[in-house]
């Protein structure tokens, strides 16, 4: 393995044990119920990391997998079974990512690209591109949808790995910029789970 897919996959594989690492330990209810203002719940950001992300990015664009294309759908809109199948795929299909990533040619072409009445935007010139948008995604889409400051530093971020800024700078400035929004919504939830604790009145002693 080439260093610079080294480093890249490294910084990959700390974005996904991050968001595994916030969901460990959530109970069923914690892991459905609505965890931001849009109504997405945690499961249904891991299906759509497992959807959008690792299916799309590393098994269909990277390594051209035809069972994998033939299950590509909107990962948002997945029906979630339960929490923890939605935890457990999110595992499995990174998994399954790593084997196709492993001896990918950064520098070669994306083995497939979806049709153009399904996306309008052209192919990435390299596999090393389709790379950097799954660490991109898996940085900043596991926050809240309100952090509008994660989606700018994604487009600053695909731009310079397009323009060829060194990997170990780029990929460290997205994780460094966008590692709390799993935590932050994980601990919304916590929050709500836990029970409220009001003042208890006051006790007059008599006289």
């Amino acid at each position: 393995m080439t260093r610079e897919r080294a480093v890249l996959l490294a910084h990959l594989d700390a974005e996904r044990q991050h968001v595994l690492t916030a969901v460990e330990g959530l109970s069923e209810p914690d892991l459905t119920r609505a965890a931001a203002p849009s109504g997405w719940s945690i499961a249904q950001l891991l299906n759509h990391l497992t959807y959008d992300d690792e299916m799309f990015w590393a098994d269909a664009i990277v390594g051209g997998d035809t069972e994998c294309i033939g299950l590509i759908q909107d990962g948002w809109k997945v029906p979630v079974a339960s929490g923890a199948d939605a935890v457990a795929q999110y595992d499995r299909w990174r998994r399954r990512s790593d084997a196709v990533l492993a001896d990918v040619d950064l520098d070669g072409a994306p083995r497939w690209w979806p049709p153009g009445e399904v996306s309008p935007f052209p192919p990435f010139a390299d596999a090393r591109a389709c790379v950097f948008r799954l660490l991109i995604e898996t940085a900043t889409h596991a926050g809240t949808s309100t952090s509008l400051g994660s989606g700018s530093t994604a487009a600053r971020t695909s731009w310079s790995a397009s323009t060829g800024l060194d990997t170990r700078i780029a990929a460290t400035y997205v994780a460094r910029s966008a590692r709390s929004a799993v935590a932050e919504a994980v601990s919304r939830v916590r929050r709500r789970s836990r029970p409220s604790r009001r003042p208890q009145p006051a006790i007059r002693r008599g006289r």
